[in-house]
């Protein structure tokens, strides 16, 4: 009878390790999501994007492509509403406004501001070190709290104008 009980408590404690586990990771996708959305109020495009969709990019990431989705959904940016696309590689990138690269796409970074050099997109990243290789922004934890990197020297190489009021929220502001 002591091992069928040894069994259940190990399987209730895999069962319990796993919803935590799922509930951090969701928390981590919404919080990503609500700065995406967030970005998308503070920089201004250029006045040639200010019509038709609002397409938001994602690299090969579905469960952030359909979180985003989700929270966009019947919602608008000015008169443009939104559209989410998540292309499974970089070649599959097309002309966007917003384009986010999660951390399990690092290594595509170069390739990614290769394809969208003569648009004005803006490039999301959330790994350490790429706000200096060619992102925007860059989502960073410092200690336990999810803060952003802005890089305005590669916002102002795609004619994106950042908010004032965006710079003094960043953790690091590259000129």
């Amino acid at each position: 009878m002591t091992y069928l009980k040894h069994i259940s408590l190990a399987f209730a404690l895999l069962v319990f390790s796993v919803k935590i586990s799922t509930d951090a990771q969701d928390y981590t996708t919404a919080m990503k999501v609500r700065y995406i959305k967030s970005f998308t109020k503070y920089v201004e495009w250029p006045s040639s994007y200010k019509s038709g969709d609002f397409i938001i990019g994602v690299l090969n990431d579905q469960k952030i492509a359909d979180a985003l989705t989700i929270k966009l959904k019947d919602r608008n940016i000015g008169i443009q509403p939104y559209k989410v696309v998540n292309f499974s590689s970089t070649s599959d990138i097309a002309k966007c406004h917003l384009l986010y690269i999660p951390t399990k796409q690092s290594s595509s970074l170069a390739g990614a501001v290769g394809k969208v050099d003569s648009w004005s997109t803006l490039i999301i990243s959330d790994s350490p070190g790429l706000i200096e290789k060619g992102s925007s922004i860059n989502l960073v934890m410092q200690g336990p709290k999810q803060v952003f990197e802005l890089n305005k020297k590669t916002m102002s190489k795609y004619s994106l104008t950042v908010s004032a009021q965006l710079e003094p929220m960043a953790s690091r502001v590259i000129n």
